[in-house]
């Protein structure tokens, strides 16, 4: 077994900021990662069911490697419809070409290939917004996308690695806050709750954190 990326400890985490959305404060980060995931397979589940696909979006966050390695090894997961589920994913920096590069190279390492993605089902989304909304356009017409999984910085940067198209599509957004990284993350975030509530007003019915 592969040895995870972060230490999953759990950490005194301040209490979380006046957010928009649902916050869910758990007792450990391998607790607030059960419970994303959790969210996540009856979200796939449903959606599967009542029209065949499920449209995933996906940060390059490496602290998302520990929930991919999660997803890949959990027995409660083996269910999850990776058959019907198309991936999306973009910069977590929105810097260059090549970082969007790294970010698909680890991608297919931790998780395309371990869960048996078709290559047609993997879409990366295009920093250029004219560029991503045809691409995203011409794929799923005017359906949304159906969850997003992100992970919040240290600096307080959470959705900055989404294009504005797609979160203005997002039925389901979870957001992870984990390890002193996530602690930091949630001190900035008190720091600037105006702005960041301004930014994830739009995906409030839909927003959910999963903190540990």
């Amino acid at each position: 077994m592969s040895e995870q990326p972060f230490n999953l400890e759990p950490t005194d985490l301040p209490d979380p900021p006046d957010v928009p959305g649902i916050v869910n404060v758990l007792g450990s980060a391998d607790e607030a990662i059960d419970l994303l995931l959790a969210d996540m397979l009856e979200a796939a589940d449903r959606v599967v069911e009542e029209r065949g696909r499920f449209d995933l979006v996906v940060s390059g966050d490496r602290q998302l490697e520990s929930v991919w390695l999660r997803m890949m090894l959990d027995p409660d997961l083996r269910t999850f419809p990776w058959h019907a589920t198309h991936l999306w994913f973009s910069d977590a920096s929105g810097a260059a070409e090549d970082a969007v590069e790294s970010v698909h190279a680890r991608l297919q390492e931790s998780l395309i290939l371990p869960s048996g993605l078709e290559a047609d089902h993997v879409h990366p989304i295009s920093n250029a917004p004219t560029e991503s909304i045809a691409s995203i356009r011409a794929d799923l017409g005017e359906q949304p996308f159906d969850a997003a999984m992100l992970a919040i910085a240290a600096d307080g940067g959470v959705i900055e690695c989404l294009p504005a198209v797609v979160i203005e599509r997002l039925t389901l957004l979870g957001i992870l806050v984990i390890g002193q990284g996530g602690a930091e993350g949630l001190k900035a975030l008190e720091q600037n709750s105006d702005q960041t509530s301004d930014c994830l007003g739009r995906c409030q019915d839909g927003l959910r954190w999963y903190i540990g």
